[in-house]
């Protein structure tokens, strides 16, 4: 007992300073008269039990809400995640919105050729030092790593970059055919994103993203279905696109409103999808899908032209439309179109 029979300081301050280290005490200044703070001992063997911090505990960073940032800091989700884009077997590997590295530490552990995109710049310092700090510790000297660091992490924005243009010439260089591109998109621009890629199959090869759940509901949704739209069409005829397994929004930091999902895009060239081997018929398809759902409960006569359309179509509408019908929609006003012009 460190307090003396009547529970009183004199007792306490009696006891010798062997007593006090055997309770777990040690003394901060040289005497105890000198009114010094006392602090329970930490031994060796606590502080090695202590577990080291996870190389995947993404540093602090106050989101943006501008840029729609929500943080993943799931180790098990980028693991699920990589495993996902491993069976892509990517043979050019570029992560969109790479934020502080939750996902692309894990990912350049395999594919250290890889390239991050980032617009935030404050990310980009954090995820630089981290990257560079790893890099050290696996092949040595921190200097000899700085430089490929800051090429692997990229200032870009991915929706003002032409897929085709800028690896087309990179492509026949290096002899990789295939991108295969992996995110965590922010909610307001995925459309976005998509479209971008999916114009860009020529390029493009794979492509895994975490988006909002109704969102990956709204692009496998079949025909003959309220999520059914312009979104379904065309990721449909431009991929075979499918979820991969759901992702609770507590994973995120902040927590957003919505739950998300993990989707696989496989991406086929216009030429090879029936009717599309023309890319003036693609833009025509394109123009033909956001027309006819402008508004989706009216029948297409009422939303194309209706002197162009056969009677078969003129009674339809969108939403009863497979992807390959909406080709051969297309096609037909293309070809109705091409009359009247050679009569005028």
């Amino acid at each position: 007992m460190l307090l003396g029979e009547r529970g009183g300081w004199p007792g306490f301050m009696a006891c010798p300073s062997s007593l006090l280290r055997r309770a777990g005490y040690v003394r901060l200044c040289p005497t105890l008269t000198s009114g010094c703070s006392m602090g329970p001992l930490r031994s060796a063997s606590a502080e090695a039990r202590k577990p080291p911090p996870s190389r995947n505990a993404s540093p602090r960073l106050r989101p943006k809400i501008s840029l729609g940032q929500h943080f993943l800091n799931d180790a098990n989700i980028a693991r699920k995640i990589v495993q996902a884009v491993d069976a892509c077997a990517p043979e050019t590997l570029i992560e969109l919105g790479a934020g502080t590295g939750a996902l692309t530490l894990p990912l350049w552990d395999k594919y250290p050729d890889m390239m991050a995109w980032e617009v935030d710049r404050r990310a980009i310092e954090i995820l630089r030092g981290r990257l560079t700090e790893q890099r050290a510790q696996l092949l040595g000297a921190e200097a000899a790593v700085n430089a490929a660091t800051s090429e692997l992490v990229q200032h870009r924005d991915a929706l003002r970059v032409n897929w085709s243009q800028a690896f087309a010439t990179e492509r026949q260089r290096r002899g990789r055919p295939f991108i295969t591109v992996v995110g965590n998109l922010p909610y307001n621009i995925v459309s976005q994103i998509l479209f971008g890629c999916l114009e860009s199959t020529d390029v493009i090869r794979h492509a895994v993203f975490m988006v909002q759940r109704e969102v990956a509901e709204r692009i496998t949704a079949p025909p003959r279905c309220k999520d059914y739209g312009v979104l379904s069409v065309i990721a449909q005829l431009y991929s075979q696109p499918r979820i991969l397994f759901p992702v609770p929004r507590t994973v995120f930091s902040p927590v957003p409103n919505v739950d998300s999902a993990v989707m696989r895009f496989d991406f086929v060239e216009p030429a090879a999808v029936t009717g599309l081997s023309c890319l003036h018929t693609a833009a025509a398809v394109r123009r033909v899908v956001k027309l006819a759902f402008h508004q989706r409960r009216k029948k297409l006569r009422n939303n194309l032209d209706a002197d162009a359309l056969h009677e078969a179509w003129a009674d339809r509408r969108a939403e009863e439309l497979s992807p390959t019908e909406f080709v051969e929609l297309a096609r037909m006003l293309l070809a109705t179109e091409k009359k009247r012009s050679a009569r005028q």
